[in-house]
């Protein structure tokens, strides 16, 4: 009698055939891919050959092409809308320097400059403490309140009045006190500078007419340092800086306007001949503009009334003012 085998051995057998069965699908699966080589072409030889199939250039066909492009470039522009050209600010007028600023011409010139220009103004003056003359001209004075004796009031003040001197160009006005004698103390120069500093109160040394205290110790105590109009006006010139365009204006009395007048330094009318030739030496950047002068009447119209040998200052400061493009102005026009 034959046994049959137990119940695990079968299913272990059933098992193994089956795993074989797979493993013999697998194996015959991968067999049945099949894969393509890759193409051993190298880069060079691919570039040469890429190169070879490009027709030459035609010069013909790349002008035609060129002006395409400008055509439609153009088509292009004429479609867009116009545009304004960009609004750049304008530079800012130049600065003006007035030497002399405290006497007749200087601070009517001071005055007329602040209310028909935009520039910046700096008024030039011996002694600060002695402006009256120019704080009055230029309506400094005109403000709000008015001036008392110290002691009836400690209240009492002048200020602005944005009513009635708004117009006046104050704020764009400096009052610097400088000795035209000495060198150091003058400023750097402007573009532009009126020379209305003078010796003289008419043909007399202002030390004498004026009674000014400074102006006589000036003269005694330092004989050497120099004329104003002479030395001065070479200051000023050497302190010039080199290839910048500088206008010098001088105004002067004409010949024979004033009864001539001797000095230590010389009669009037010689020292006004030396400073034109000073005016003639200067450099090539400098340019100078002399306004010969009648007498100028303290009234302010446009008409003194008085001749042909006078003329007002308000005349007078607006043909200085406007005298940049001339070289000698002689009045009256």
């Amino acid at each position: 009698m034959t046994r049959s085998p137990p119940a695990s051995t079968r299913l272990l057998t059933l098992s193994l055939i089956s795993l074989l069965i797979v493993l013999i699908l697998l194996s015959h699966s991968v067999h049945s891919f099949h894969i393509t080589p890759k193409l051993n072409i190298s880069p060079k030889r691919a570039r040469v050959s890429l190169e070879s199939s490009k027709e030459p250039d035609d010069p013909s066909s790349l002008l035609a092409e060129a002006q395409r492009l400008r055509d439609a470039a153009a088509q292009l522009k004429s479609t867009l809308p116009d545009r304004p050209p960009p609004d750049y600010p304008p530079p800012p007028p130049p600065s003006i320097q007035v030497y002399g600023s405290n006497g007749l011409l200087g601070s009517a010139l001071t005055r007329h400059l602040l209310r028909t220009t935009k520039s910046p103004v700096t008024a030039l003056v011996h002694d600060y403490s002695r402006t009256s003359k120019l704080s009055l001209t230029v309506g400094a004075e005109d403000g709000k309140g008015e001036i008392q004796a110290a002691w009836k009031s400690l209240d009492q003040s002048m200020s602005f009045d944005p009513s009635v001197q708004s117009s006046y160009g104050l704020d764009r006005l400096t009052v610097l006190e400088t000795e035209i004698l000495d060198p150091q103390q003058l400023p750097p120069p402007t573009s532009l500078i009126y020379f209305c500093a003078t010796d003289f109160s008419g043909s007399t040394p202002r030390s004498l007419s004026k009674l000014s205290v400074g102006l006589l110790f000036r003269s005694i105590s330092r004989p050497l340092k120099g004329r104003c109009e002479i030395e001065g006006l070479k200051n000023i010139i050497d302190k010039c800086p080199k290839d910048n365009t500088v206008t010098i204006i001088v105004p002067t009395p004409k010949q024979g306007v004033f009864m001539d007048f001797m000095t230590p330094f010389g009669d009037f009318y010689g020292i006004k001949k030396l400073q034109r030739e000073v005016l003639k030496s200067v450099r090539s950047d400098i340019k100078t503009v002399v306004v010969e002068l009648p007498r100028v009447d303290v009234l302010r119209e446009t008409s003194s009334g008085k001749g042909a040998e006078w003329i007002s200052v308000d005349d007078a400061v607006r043909v200085i003012a406007e005298a940049v493009e001339d070289q000698v102005v002689t009045l009256p026009l």
